[in-house]
């Protein structure tokens, strides 16, 4: 979750799925955008091939050009103000915590994982000054949200409490990484299927160290 600049090859990937998920293009038409195969993008999504530097140029290119035309999608901004790091829509947005000293930001979205299918909440932390269209678009959002009146409570309830992780994220980055390792300890679990138990044991006791960690940063901060 920090202000990158460039993203690692090994990691486009992952961001091509969330992000034609997000456009709702599927893998057919990135594909065609980036003049490859459909069997290349899954082997990209799929961390089995690095992305070219131009492929990943090319992708963020039409990735850039689509949100422009669609006023429900903002893209949000490295500190150079160029440089994209997430995409988000109205549809997929999930809360928004600004920092104490209004410098840093915490947007949350859901996704689907790809090798679980499995929807989760991915969070992208942002320099306020380079995103305040986001901030805006987040607000915005909110305010025009349409929920029955039988289910404003629950919603208003849901609302507050995604501000207040965020809010505790925002305050302990740690937290990020800790949730983090537990998702992925336990796609790990899922892949395990019908592996031999000794895989599986240790795949479950994996599961339960990264549980354990994120219980004891917040049993410390709460100690504070």
């Amino acid at each position: 979750m920090e202000h990158q600049k460039t993203l690692p090859a090994s990691e486009r990937g992952m961001q091509v799925y969330r992000w034609r998920t997000t456009l709702g293009w599927d893998s057919a038409k990135v594909a065609k955008l980036l003049d490859v195969g459909p069997r290349t993008i899954g082997l990209w999504e799929t961390g089995v091939q690095p992305m070219p530097d131009a492929r990943w140029r090319l992708f963020v290119y039409e990735v850039i050009n689509e949100v422009n035309r669609i006023p429900q999608m903002v893209v949000v901004v490295a500190e150079d103000e160029v440089t994209p790091i997430d995409v988000v829509s109205d549809a997929n947005y999930a809360g928004l915590a600004i920092a104490d000293d209004g410098q840093t930001a915490l947007i949350a979205s859901y996704a689907i994982d790809r090798q679980t299918n499995q929807p989760r909440l991915h969070r992208q932390l942002f320099r306020v000054a380079a995103n305040k269209h986001v901030i805006r678009a987040a607000e915005r959002w909110e305010s025009e949200r349409q929920v029955p009146d039988q289910d404003r409570a629950a919603y208003e309830m849901h609302r507050w409490m995604t501000r207040r992780v965020l809010q505790g994220e925002l305050g302990n980055p740690r937290l990020i990484m800790l949730k983090q390792a537990i998702n992925d300890a336990k796609a790990e679990l899922d892949k395990a299927g019908d592996a031999p138990e000794d895989i599986r044991r240790e795949r479950i006791d994996a599961l339960d160290r990264a549980v354990g960690a994120l219980i004891r940063e917040v049993g410390e901060g709460k100690s504070q």
